[in-house]
Parts: C-alpha cells; structure tokens; sequence
C-alpha cells in the first residue's frame, strides 16, 4: 500500500499523530506553510501541531512547539528546535514566543548552539534576535568571545584583536 499521508486520530476523530510525505498536506485551509518535506508531526489534544520531525530539502528538523495561540490554524511556533542544514550547519535552536517572527516564523531566536562550517559556536541574542555575545571556537582551535552591539559590531573581544 502507497499513500501519502496517514493520520492517527483519537475517539472523537482529531489527529493526534500525522506521517506524511508533504508537510503541507497536513495542514489546515489558510495555514500558509512555505515548506513541504517528509514529517511526523506530533499534535495536542485540540489537534493542533506541537512538533514534529522533518526532513525537507535543505535542513532536517526536530521541533517542539510552544502552545498555539487561541484562534490560530496552525500549532504554536517553534520553542526548540535541533536542525541539520545542507550538510554543514547543526544546531539546537530555542525561540523566545515574547519576540518578533524569526525566519521559522517563531519569535526570535535567543539562543542557538551550533556547529558551522567546522566553528563551534554559543550565541546568546537579545530579545530582537540579533547576536549579543558569541563564544566560538574556529575551525583552527582558535578560542574567542565576542560582545557585540545592536548592530553586530563587536565592542569587545577575548583574546583582543591584534
């Protein structure tokens, strides 16, 4: 049997727990996602999406989301989400819901631990998302922490820049 998606529903009918080969068909009329991909996607009792698990073409995802907001289509945004992006990026990702919309759609990404392009790094960002201090070791094993201001700028480094 080939399908493309299957729903595990409760007694009264709700999905509880959708497999799908297109994350897009599992969504409510007017939700709006942008992204399709493979996904199980996981729902609270109301049937509305809490997380999920998705592989799409360009990243790999597990989320969870916070609570949907009263009136939404959709679930919640995303709380934590731990991402694999074209083969060079992994991270775990925690999104303030008190914030701005983030490239998710989630509010704002306050902290993200990562590892890109072989730099590990821990980046603390203020509540508009932008980075405010980054711990980092490069690709080279060279340490360095960066505070930095509203626009990104560093206004102090350890070690000192040269």
């Amino acid at each position: 049997m080939d399908v493309r998606q299957v729903r595990i529903v409760d007694e009264k009918g709700t999905p509880q727990l959708v497999l799908t080969s297109d994350t897009r068909l599992a969504d409510p009329p007017g939700a709006g996602r942008k992204v399709g991909g493979a996904a199980l996607l996981f729902n609270n009792a109301a049937g509305k999406e809490v997380g999920g698990v998705g592989m799409h073409e360009k990243n790999n995802a597990f989320c969870l989301d916070y609570p949907p907001k009263p009136g939404t289509a959709h679930g919640g945004s995303e709380a934590l989400c731990i991402v694999e992006e074209d083969g060079h990026v992994a991270g775990v990702y925690v999104n303030d819901p008190e914030s701005g919309p983030n490239r998710t759609g989630a509010g704002n990404e306050r902290l993200a631990f990562s590892v890109d392009h072989g730099e590990s790094k821990i980046v603390l960002n203020g509540k508009d998302g932008k980075p405010r201090i980054r711990l980092a070791v490069d690709a080279n094993d060279v340490p360095r922490i960066e505070f930095l201001d509203a626009k990104g700028n560093a206004v102090y480094t350890l070690p000192p820049k040269p």
